[in-house]
Order: C-alpha cells, then sequence, then structure tokens
C-alpha cells in the first residue's frame, strides 16, 4: 500500500471494478494480490488472481460485502 501511494496511485478501502484488492495476510507473510473483475448491486465482489483456490494457477471467486470490507484497495 504504501509504495502504490508514493507512486502517486489512489487507494482505499472502497472495491471499484478494475482496482487491485491488496492484503497483508496470507503469502507465507507477504500478502496477497487480486484483480477486482466485477462490483456487484449486493456489495459483493468478483475477483481473479493466481495461487489461491487453484495452486499455481489462475483462479476467480466472489467476495461477500463483509469479506471485501477487510482488504484494501488500489486504484
Amino acid at each position: 500500500m504504501w509504495e502504490a501511494r508514493r507512486a502517486g496511485f489512489a487507494t482505499g478501502k472502497k472495491p471499484l471494478t478494475g482496482a487491485i484488492l491488496q492484503t497483508s495476510k496470507g503469502g507465507g507473510g507477504y500478502g496477497h494480490v487480486a484483480f477486482v473483475e466485477q462490483v456487484y448491486r449486493n456489495g459483493s465482489i468478483k475477483i481473479s488472481e493466481y495461487n489461491y483456490n487453484v495452486r499455481l494457477g489462475y483462479g476467480t471467486r466472489v467476495l461477500t460485502k463483509a469479506q471485501a470490507a477487510q482488504y484494501n484497495y488500489i486504484y
């Protein structure tokens, strides 16, 4: 997050289509990133990512509004 801000990218807690989802937890302590594909009317979001639900591969999943609220976003 800090590097994104220093590079001039806006950051926040609201998921927007096209944003990068970022977490500092997971990934052996290195965090994780995903791409926000879609934000639904109910606040849930569809993300695409690597190495989460498909080991060493690409996958997508839908996060609930409550789950999505836990993460940081880079716009």
